[in-house]
C-alpha cells in the first residue's frame, strides 16, 4: 500500500527508516513510522485522518464476553464482491467460559466501535453485533464476529478493512501491534516476531502460537491484530501475555511453553494465534469454514471429563524407585471415530504425524485410554482428534483443534517458600494473608501454627491448622505477648514445601 493522500497532503510520516530503528527496503512503507522496536506504546491521533488506515481497529464488546480489541477484515473476493462485515478478535473476548468447545454461526449481541482514537470520540462509529460465526479456545484463541451491516456499508462509512496475510510471518521480522487498552484508545507497539510455541494456560492449550516482546500489552489489548510492519496485513491475533504474572506458571494469566515434559515460562512475552490464510474461510464474501483450504480445522465436540485431577504426586518405593502412575482417561466425543497420541511436548498435538490407528468411538463416555507413566515428574499430554469414517486420512488442519488432556506429575519438595503479608488490625491482633502461586503454592495446601517463641517448633508436624482456601487469611492474637508464626505451603499435587517463621509483633 502506498502513502495515503488526505485533504491534498501527503503524509510523509510513513517513513523509510534510518539509524537505529527497524530497517525497511527502499520500496516499502514503514507503517511504524520509524518507531524503534521495544519502544513504549504510542497513543495515536486521528483527528486529521493520519491513521485512517487503522479506523477498522476498534473496541469489541460482545455480551457475555470481555472488553477487547478487534479488527474489521477484508473478505471481498477478487471481483470485489463483499458480504457481511466481519471482525476478527480473540476467542476469550466473545466467551471466556468456552474452554474446549466451539461456537459456530450463533446469534449474538453487543457492539464494535471503530475510529477508536483518543481525539475522535465525537466521530466514532458503533455497529451492532449480530452473530458469532466462529469462536474457540481449543487449539487457538480466535473468534470471528459478524456485524449487522455489510462490509460495503462500513467501507462507505470510511471504515477501512485490513487484509489478512497469505503466509506466516517468520521469526525476526518486524511487527506492529495496534489495539486499545481497557481504559484507553488505539495505540501502536513495535517489536520483532519471535519464536513459535505451543502454550499451556490454565484450562487452555494453544498450539502454533507466535511470540513477541512488544511493550505495554495490558488488559483490553487482547484480540488486537499483529501486523506485518511493512505490509499492514494481519499475521496474528494477540491473545495472552506473561507480563504481570509474577511467579505463577502455566495458570490463567501465566502461560508457559512445554517441551519434553519440562516447563519453560518466557518472561515478558506475548502470544498470538495465527491469522494467515483465514481469508480462505470465506466464499463470495460470506463465512464458509468448510472450504477445503480454510485453516480453522474441525469442530468435533469432546465434553470434558471431571473424574480426574490434573496434578499428581509422584510416589517412590523405599529404595527410591518411582512407582508408576496409571493414567486412565475417560472421554466422550460426537465423532464416530478417533485417533490419539501420548506425548510430553505440547506442540506434537498439532502434527498429524504420530497419531494412533483409528478407533471406533463408544457412546456415552465409555471410551477410555490408559497409560502407565513411569518417567516421574513432568507434564504429560494426551491428544485426541475425531474423524467421520475409518478410512479417512487426517488432513493438514485436523489436529489443530485436538482435544488435549494433561497431567502434571510433581515431586517433593514443592519449590517455593510461602508468600504472606501480616497486617495489624488493632492493639492485640494481626491478620495474616497467605498468597497462592499456582501451581507451586496452592491455596488448599497452606497450614500454620502459632505460639510462644520458646515453645513452637516449625519442623514438627503437630498442631498445624489449615488456612482457609477461600480467603487465605488467618488470625493471630498477641494479647498474651509476642507470637511465633509458622507457615507451610505445598503444591497443587499435595507435596509439602519449605516453611517460614516470623514474629508478631516483629
Amino acid at each position: 500500500m502506498k502513502p495515503r493522500l488526505i485533504a491534498g497532503l501527503v503524509f510523509t510520516s510513513l517513513l523509510i527508516l534510518k539509524g537505529g530503528g527497524a530497517h525497511a527496503a527502499p520500496d516499502r512503507v514503514d507503517w511504524g513510522e520509524g518507531a524503534p522496536n521495544l519502544s513504549p506504546a504510542q497513543q495515536l491521533s486521528n483527528v486529521d485522518g493520519r491513521y485512517a488506515h487503522w479506523q477498522g481497529i476498534g473496541r469489541v464488546m460482545v455480551d457475555g464476553g470481555m472488553t477487547c480489541t478487534g479488527s474489521l477484515i477484508d473478505t471481498r473476493n477478487t471481483e470485489g464482491l463483499a458480504g457481511p462485515a466481519y471482525v476478527l478478535t480473540s476467542g476469550h473476548c466473545t466467551d471466556p467460559q468456552l474452554s474446549n468447545e466451539f461456537i459456530v454461526n450463533q446469534p449474538a449481541t453487543g457492539t464494535v466501535t471503530f475510529n477508536f482514537f483518543h481525539d475522535t470520540e465525537q466521530r466514532q462509529k458503533t455497529y451492532a453485533v449480530s452473530a458469532i460465526n466462529w469462536s474457540t479456545l481449543r487449539g487457538q484463541d480466535i473468534s470471528l464476529v459478524q456485524l449487522s451491516r455489510s462490509l460495503e456499508q462500513l467501507i462507505a462509512d470510511g471504515i477501512k478493512p485490513l487484509k489478512i496475510a497469505a503466509h506466516a510471518m517468520m521469526p525476526n521480522n518486524d511487527i506492529l501491534i495496534v489495539g486499545a487498552p481497557l481504559n484507553g484508545f488505539v495505540q501502536r507497539m513495535a517489536c520483532k516476531q519471535d519464536h513459535q510455541a505451543a502454550i499451556l494456560e490454565g484450562p487452555w492449550r494453544w498450539v502454533d502460537q507466535s511470540s513477541n516482546q512488544c511493550l505495554d500489552v495490558i488488559n483490553g489489548i487482547s484480540g488486537s491484530p499483529v501486523l506485518g510492519r511493512y505490509t499492514n496485513e494481519i499475521v496474528g491475533v494477540l491473545g495472552t501475555t506473561t507480563r504481570g504474572s509474577g511467579q505463577h506458571v502455566c495458570s490463567t494469566g501465566a502461560p508457559c511453553e512445554v517441551a519434553e515434559g519440562k516447563v519453560n515460562k518466557q518472561l515478558d512475552t506475548n502470544y498470538a494465534s495465527p491469522a494467515e490464510g483465514l481469508d480462505r474461510c470465506f466464499l463470495e464474501g460470506h463465512f464458509s469454514p468448510r472450504e477445503a483450504r480454510c485453516p480453522l480445522g474441525p469442530t468435533w465436540s469432546f465434553p470434558l471429563s471431571t473424574d480426574a485431577t490434573d496434578y499428581v504426586k509422584v510416589q517412590r518405593e523405599a529404595n527410591g524407585e518411582i512407582i508408576p502412575w496409571r493414567w486412565d482417561q475417560r472421554l466422550s466425543l460426537n465423532a464416530p471415530f478417533y485417533r490419539y497420541r501420548h506425548t510430553q511436548t505440547l506442540a506434537d498435538c498439532e502434527s498429524i504425524n504420530g497419531y494412533s490407528e483409528v478407533h471406533a468411538s463408544k457412546p456415552e463416555g465409555q471410551n477410555q485410554l490408559s497409560r502407565e507413566l513411569r518417567e516421574g515428574a513432568g507434564l504429560y499430554f494426551l491428544c485426541v482428534i475425531g474423524q467421520q469414517r475409518p478410512t479417512d486420512v487426517p488432513g493438514q488442519w485436523d489436529a489443530r483443534n485436538a482435544i488435549v488432556y494433561w497431567r502434571w506429575l510433581m515431586e517433593e519438595p514443592a519449590p517455593l517458600s510461602p508468600v504472606y503479608r501480616a497486617d495489624s488490625i488493632g492493639e492485640s491482633d494481626y491478620d495474616v494473608r497467605a498468597y497462592p502461586i499456582r501451581p507451586y503454592l496452592d491455596s488448599d495446601q497452606y497450614r500454620y501454627k502459632t505460639g510462644k517463641v520458646q515453645t513452637v517448633d516449625c519442623d514438627k508436624e503437630e498442631n498445624y491448622q489449615e488456612v482457609s482456601p477461600s480467603t487465605g487469611v488467618f488470625h493471630v492474637s498477641i494479647a498474651e505477648g509476642q507470637q511465633k508464626v509458622c507457615l507451610k505451603g505445598g503444591d497443587a499435587a499435595g507435596n509439602s514445601g519449605p516453611s517460614v517463621d516470623f514474629l508478631l509483633p516483629p
